[in-house]
């Protein structure tokens, strides 16, 4: 008998603690599905706020389209060249923005975009853009768009993207003086006469399509540091890979202007079926008019000269141009501004250089080199390994954009460094072909 009751207590108590078991298993998965569901909610509402800064496209009677160049094969943005449209005047005027323009993104954008991508850098080069999205979120060019817009301070109606080979089949990438002022030597800009190119002052490189990293340095006279700067005054000019609309490109578009059935079918057929826009094809088509009045094609680059391999834009310089084409300054008004940027990114004062390469040497002149850019660069020496690519190692994450410029292809990590220094940099071989 009492072992039967014995038996009896155990099962009940089991069983007891079986059901105990299942509603605190059952309190932590509602608890943590909870957890999880309002953290996905949180993370799609601040997506869904990062979207809501871009801007929806529009018809413009100067319409502003900023046309991506995208490469397939490197995930990168190989051209980018802003097409002003002045209707009234029947006016296109291309204009050239080297990809290899550093961008630094405002503070208050830069807290919404990383909702986007937690890796996304503040401070970047324009043609690795693609690098920082899923490659089939199209949204990056919408994001694009509105960071070069802040960056240069004007309006953008739409974007366009197209892939590198359609590009090349549209445009001829060459090697031109630009003036000051952005317009190209050799070039024609007055009344109706289309602008041609004088070939002397146009050089051939090896890859007249490579993004711009490839491109030939020239001295500009501009000191800044910064993606743009209010520097730049002189009268030398800058070699800067232009885009031109090639000959067969423009053969095709004068044999069918003449007739508005042949030109819709051109549009529509073999033009707008090869670019993925945020404009519709049909605001696209109400341009048709337009077009087909179009004598005169114009070609700038955004003023500003080449630091090492960062193309750094002449402010001042740049907004006259865009003045006198008729392009709007931002509508972002003062949401996105240089000085929130400049106050959110800790800064590099104090640098140890060292020799990761075994070229001797190296450190000494990287010393002197990154001491005429404003660093001071307290100590130098020999790294006990060999690194191919420059390593960048700072104090406190966020820090050390402004010294990658510098280099090819260098990573930053956050480590110790040395007390009283902000950053360690170990040079690596990729970087050893300095004077």
């Amino acid at each position: 008998m009492g072992k039967k009751i014995f038996k009896i207590f155990i099962v009940g108590f089991f069983k007891a603690v079986a059901v105990l078991l299942c509603m605190i298993l059952a309190a932590v998965g509602g608890f943590f599905g909870t957890k999880k569901y309002y953290t996905v909610k949180n993370q799609r509402a601040k997506e869904s706020e990062a979207k809501k800064m871009i801007s929806g496209a529009k018809v413009d009677a100067v319409s502003r389209n900023l046309i991506f160049s995208y490469n397939p094969d490197k995930n990168t943005i190989s051209n980018a060249v802003l097409e002003v449209f002045d209707t009234e005047n029947e006016v296109m005027s291309y204009v050239t923005i080297p990809t290899s323009v550093e961008v630094t993104i405002p503070a208050s954008m830069y807290r919404k975009l990383l909702a986007v991508n937690q890796e996304i850098p503040q401070i970047f080069k324009f043609y690795k853009l693609p690098k920082y999205f899923d490659k089939d979120d199209d949204t990056k060019y919408g994001y694009g768009a509105i960071i070069m817009a802040s960056m240069l301070d004007i309006d953008i109606s739409y974007y366009t993207v197209v892939d590198k080979s359609v590009f090349d089949q549209t445009f001829t990438s060459q090697k031109s003086s630009v003036k000051n002022d952005g317009t190209i030597k050799g070039f024609s800009y007055s009344g109706n006469t289309t602008a041609v190119a004088d070939d002397s002052s146009a050089p051939s490189g090896d890859d007249p399509y490579a993004h711009d990293d490839s491109f030939v340095s020239a001295s500009s006279g501009v000191t800044s540091n910064a993606s743009t700067t209010d520097a730049g005054a002189g009268s030398v000019s800058k070699l800067v890979n232009v885009a031109v609309l090639n000959d067969d490109f423009k053969a095709q578009f004068d044999s069918v202007k003449g007739d508005e059935v042949e030109f819709t079918d051109f549009m529509t057929d073999k033009v707008i079926p090869d670019y993925m826009s945020n404009l519709d094809s049909s605001d696209k088509l109400s341009y048709a008019d337009s077009y087909m009045k179009l004598e005169t094609f114009d070609y700038y680059a955004v003023p500003g000269g080449y630091q090492g391999k960062i193309y750094v834009i002449d402010s001042k310089k740049a907004s006259k141009l865009f003045k006198k084409l008729g392009v709007p300054k931002s509508t972002e008004g003062d949401d996105y501004t240089e000085e929130e940027v400049v106050e959110s990114v800790p800064q590099i004062s104090n640098v140890q250089v060292l020799n990761g390469s075994g070229v001797q040497g190296l450190a000494a002149k990287w010393q002197a080199n990154l001491t005429n850019n404003g660093f001071n660069v307290a100590t130098i020496g020999n790294y006990d390994q060999r690194l191919s690519d420059t390593l960048i190692i700072v104090k406190e994450e966020g820090m050390g954009q402004e010294l990658m410029k510098y280099f090819t292809n260098p990573t930053i990590q956050v480590g110790a460094v040395p007390d009283g220094l902000d950053a360690t940099v170990i040079v690596g071989m990729n970087d050893a072909n300095i004077q």
